[in-house]
């Protein structure tokens, strides 16, 4: 009896212990559906975890669209935040990923990561200038200015910023495309600001990006504004002349 209990009691302790690990699992379910980026399948996360925030006064207070997906051949797993609507009249629009960075492909340029970041959005690249460095508290970014539009609309392009971090990181990489709207306007100085205030939610899932976002902690400017400030990094727009020559994308 005495044994019988106890093994009673341990298969009862084991149960209760799993169920938080369940619950984990039922929020990352996987979608069947393999996309396919030309070097890793992937699998789309029903209901994903959020890993990953970013409080932005001038993107507005609704949550922004949240997508994750699990590379099959491994534990890699891909999140993108999407905040506005793309040519929307009263938010900037932004579109930012972020990637276990041993699932990027090899040789992968800049205009390649960036084309793959459009396709995903549903836009086409009209142009794509030549990048330029910009500091944040992640590491230097490429960013160039582009031009962007619905896939297969006839509309005129949307100036916008596609960016994307440099360097050999171990944990995550960073890319995205931000746009302005008719009365903000995206410079340099207000995506790196942006750009500083991705945070992290939560690092269970993802091992090594606490330590990541350790580092960068130490790099957070004042300018910019803690998570949850109602301080705004954008300044009206006044159309600038765009740095850099915008050539047709290939």
């Amino acid at each position: 009896p005495a044994t019988s209990i106890g093994v009673t009691g341990g298969l009862l302790f084991f149960g209760m212990a799993m169920i938080p690990i369940l619950a984990g699992a039922s929020n990352d379910s996987l979608d069947e559906r393999g996309l396919s980026d030309g070097h890793h399948v992937w699998l789309e996360i029903n209901r994903p975890a959020r890993i990953y925030s970013l409080e932005q006064p001038d993107l507005g207070t609704d949550p922004p669209v949240y997508a994750a997906m699990r590379d099959r051949g491994g534990p890699g797993r891909s999140d993108t935040l999407t905040f506005g609507t793309f040519l929307g009249n009263d938010r900037p629009w932004l579109h930012v990923n972020l990637e276990s960075a041993t699932l990027s492909a090899p040789g992968s340029t800049f205009a390649t990561a960036i084309r793959h970041q459009a396709t995903q959005a549903g836009m086409a690249i009209l142009g794509l200038a030549d990048p330029s460095i910009l500091a944040t508290r992640f590491g230097k970014f490429q960013v160039a200015d582009v031009l962007l539009v619905p896939d297969g609309s006839a509309k005129a392009g949307l100036d916008c910023l596609a960016f994307q971090l440099t360097g050999k990181n171990s944990v995550l990489h960073i890319e995205g495309l931000a746009c302005e709207s008719p009365d903000r306007h995206i410079d340099r100085a207000a995506l790196s600001c942006m750009i500083d205030r991705i945070d992290l939610v939560s690092a269970q899932r993802e091992r090594g990006a606490g330590a990541f976002f350790a580092k960068a902690e130490a790099g957070r400017r004042r300018e910019c504004g803690r998570p949850g400030a109602l301080r705004s990094a954008l300044i009206p727009i006044v159309k600038p002349e765009r740095r850099g020559r915008i050539v047709a994308f290939k």
